[in-house]
């Protein structure tokens, strides 16, 4: 609290003369803000229209089941490696210009799915994708950059519920347009269309002020103090910094991350063993807790403003997620499912927004992309081994993956207890360094 204290005490905007600077420049970032949420939108619908769609494409082109998991692989492997770099890239050329590279590299390669007439076109495709696919992290690093630091919750849930929305649309539109003589080839071209779209409009229209040009008063230079960024570090060492001052977060994320997945991974399954499904009642239920994700990241900022205490509704998230599960394990009827699922979906949003904004304040701002990439890779990892995973646990029993679950999330609360990923211990620690 006391450095929120310190942050306010330049920005007393009614008792000075210079409000119509600030104004004109608090505008110019709420611009901004609404065009990063829009690319960030248009990003995921696009995506969203054609992931579901490659596995039952490679299968028509005779892929084997080996070949099918290849295609995601390539892009997993890539992944992992490339999000750092990528993260890096961004702190030191800026967040436009690796956004608007990430963005054409994209729809390079979702443009050569249009001619994926064999399965090792379609692997070809994944290889710029696996490298250049960050444009999701690089526009929260921009984001986190022109955001004053009481903002960035709630900036970042409504980014990620907006986002969001737009993988929960693109399906439905990908999976109509599919139903078409040769309909992957019509989402194929229509996804790439969406993201030369993208890339357009972020080279119109997302352009940031130029600072220079403010007058430098003392609300002014309240706002804009975060956003000097001076670039001194040795381009590998900052990974070091951020495995250091970090780690245990990028772990935190990696437990809770695993926690839910395994449980989702295979929810289509549990569901049809446990309580005899149909297709349709597995949509409804994947969609509401879709849409319920979508709506409390539209409020996780006001939930951490209420709060007050970052780290403390991390845990308490955090072991909300715990009775979420168990809850999952052993829920009697499909009613207790709907029930625990909005848990489920409000219990994410939360620790995601908390887990990216306490790491963000541990570091440099100017090192946000990098920490960022180290995240999604966290991310690719837990996607890569939780489908594998969570197949072992269901053989095991039904209620195995969100038994295994409950333990993960267990131990990300014992971490959360021995190391609290306080905000005022992390300064220190980021003064000795």
């Amino acid at each position: 609290m006391a450095e929120e204290k310190e942050e306010n005490a330049g920005q007393t905007d009614h008792q000075y003369k210079e409000v119509p600077t600030k104004t004109m420049d608090q505008r110019h970032r709420m611009y901004l803000t609404s065009c990063l949420y829009l690319v960030g939108f248009l990003d995921l619908f696009g995506v969203s229209m054609l992931l579901p769609l490659l596995p039952h494409h490679a299968k028509q082109l005779g892929a084997s089941p080996m070949w099918i998991g290849a295609v995601g692989s390539v892009y997993g492997v890539l992944q992992l490696f490339s999000g750092p770099l990528v993260g890096r890239l961004s702190d030191i050329f800026g967040r436009r210009k690796i956004l608007l590279v990430c963005l054409f590299m994209s729809a390079v390669g979702y443009t050569i799915n249009i001619f994926a007439v064999s399965v090792l076109i379609l692997i070809f495709a994944r290889i710029p994708l696996g490298i250049f696919k960050h444009g999701i992290s690089t526009v929260r690093a921009f984001l986190a950059e022109i955001t004053p630091r009481r903002e960035r919750p709630l900036v970042f849930g409504r980014f990620n519920a907006i986002s969001n929305a737009g993988f929960i649309i693109g399906p439905l539109c990908g999976g109509h347009l599919a139903e078409y003589n040769d309909g992957f080839y019509h989402v194929a071209m229509c996804t790439s269309a969406i993201f030369f779209l993208n890339l357009l409009f972020v080279y119109v229209l997302v352009r940031p002020s130029d600072r220079s040009t403010l007058e430098r008063t003392k609300s002014v230079a309240a706002f804009t103090q975060e956003y000097d960024i001076d670039i001194k570090e040795n381009f590998f060492q900052t990974f070091k910094d951020i495995l250091r001052f970090a780690g245990d977060l990028l772990i935190l994320r990696l437990l809770i991350g695993l926690s839910v997945m395994l449980y989702r991974n295979n929810f289509i399954l549990i569901m049809e063993e446990r309580f005899n499904t149909t297709p349709k009642t597995t949509g409804f239920l994947i969609s509401y807790g879709a849409l319920i994700g979508v709506i409390s990241g539209m409020f996780v900022g006001k939930i951490v403003e209420l709060y007050g205490d970052m780290s403390k509704l991390l845990l308490h998230a955090n072991n909300l997620l715990i009775v979420t599960m168990i809850g999952l394990t052993f829920a009697p009827s499909l009613s207790a499912i709907v029930f625990f699922l909005t848990l489920l979906s409000v219990t994410n949003s939360i620790s995601r927004v908390c887990v990216t904004d306490i790491s963000i304040r541990r570091g440099k701002l100017e090192n946000s992309g990098a920490l960022l990439g180290i995240s999604q890779s966290v991310a690719s990892v837990s996607r890569s081994i939780s489908p594998f995973l969570s197949g072992v646990m269901f053989s095991i029993s039904p209620q195995a993956p969100a038994g295994a679950g409950v333990l993960l999330a267990i131990t990300a609360t014992a971490l959360m207890i021995v190391k609290r990923p306080d905000e005022r211990e992390t300064e220190v620690e980021a003064k000795k360094l």
